[in-house]
């Protein structure tokens, strides 16, 4: 139906939820014989433990937007990294849980203080709030 991939065409606008405060724009949205699919690309191979918490709960908020815009739920998503294909079903669970993150994110900018949900050095040192960041390993 359209791709955000080729900056040189027009691109279409952003998918909106106002019900829910969401907006995104999948790399590709495909029609299939199952309906709209959304399709996001990445980069990098196929992670060696499956495919990211991040890649999924995207794919999965593409998902909801589809559902809001076109007013039918998706079978499920794509994710195309750089070495294979991995195909993810958007359940009932999977939407709940999208959406239970968008709350706790809206809850969490309320709050002056957001605490560390990991303990990977690596993903610390990345961080662009590590330099006031009371809990930031290392």
């Amino acid at each position: 139906m359209y791709q955000d991939t080729d900056r040189r065409h027009e691109l279409r606008r952003p998918l909106v939820s106002r019900r829910y405060g969401l907006t995104g724009q999948p790399d590709y949205l495909v029609e299939t014989a199952d309906g709209v699919v959304p399709v996001e690309v990445k980069s990098r191979d196929y992670p060696r433990i499956g495919p990211r918490d991040s890649d999924v709960a995207q794919l999965m908020a593409y998902c909801v937007l589809i559902e809001e815009t076109y007013h039918f739920r998706p079978a499920h998503g794509v994710i195309q990294y750089a070495d294979r294909c991995q195909t993810i079903q958007y359940t009932p669970q999977g939407r709940d849980r999208i959406l239970r993150t968008l709350e706790e994110v809206r809850e969490a900018s309320h709050t002056q203080s957001v605490h560390r949900d990991h303990d990977r050095p690596q993903r610390c040192r990345a961080c662009g709030f590590r330099s006031v960041c009371d809990e930031a390993l290392e």
